[in-house]
């Protein structure tokens, strides 16, 4: 998850840019266009990446944002996005709800994209799973065993974040994540700027995702 830019005034990748398609993280959380809408995911850092999946940035302001304006903002970043992660969404507990994210999500599946919904929050009901790919509980991830549903989800479908000082919490955070099922997690100081030890974390977690697969733990058999 970066909400910095990739790109310069001038157009031309960042530092921050390339050092992300250098760590190559399986997923890419990040605005498609800056303020001043111009492209922030370019063809240039497209081309760059490897294995990584971008999922840009659409908000759906609690389902009062027009439905037009989502669905123009998903076919914007559709030429060069695998995803969009769907923020500011509901908790789905009206039926209302469900409607308005159900045409959100047949608009991006139109694209081949992937959604992420994102209620940042653990008290939603379970019809948010028929409307996204995976639900991201943003730094409510540690409570997400009073989810009664939960279980009956493979980690895949489960995202985290946590705001950590340190390379060996944020390593901490993401060891306990997996643990509770969490198939995607991220850990940074900021959500804007990348960390000094950025490399590192995305490197240990990796290994930490080869041992696992090697041993018992099942939450990463099913993860991208």
């Amino acid at each position: 998850v970066f909400y910095g830019w990739l790109t310069d005034r001038s157009g031309a990748l960042t530092q921050s840019a390339s050092r992300i398609t250098a760590a190559d993280p399986d997923v890419l959380v990040a605005a498609y266009r800056k303020a001043d809408g111009s492209p922030n995911v370019t063809s240039d850092f497209v081309a760059g990446k490897n294995r990584m999946k971008i999922y840009s940035y659409v908000a759906s302001g609690w389902t009062r944002k027009n439905i037009a304006s989502v669905a123009s903002e998903i076919a914007d970043a559709a030429g060069k996005s695998d995803g969009i992660f769907l923020d500011e969404v509901s908790s789905m507990k009206r039926e209302d709800d469900l409607a308005y994210y159900s045409r959100i999500y047949d608009e991006a599946k139109k694209h081949n994209l992937g959604v992420v919904a994102n209620p940042g929050m653990i008290g939603v009901h379970r019809r948010i799973m028929d409307v996204s790919d995976i639900l991201c509980l943003e730094h409510q991830w540690e409570q997400a065993d009073m989810i009664p549903w939960k279980n009956d989800y493979p980690p895949s479908r489960l995202m985290g974040i946590s705001l950590v000082q340190s390379k060996n919490a944020a390593i901490k955070a993401s060891t306990m994540a997996a643990g509770l099922g969490m198939g995607y997690h991220y850990s940074a100081s900021f959500l804007t700027e990348l960390d000094p030890w950025y490399e590192r974390y995305i490197e240990k977690t990796r290994k930490l995702k080869a041992g696992a697969l090697r041993s018992s733990f099942s939450w990463l058999h099913k993860t991208h």
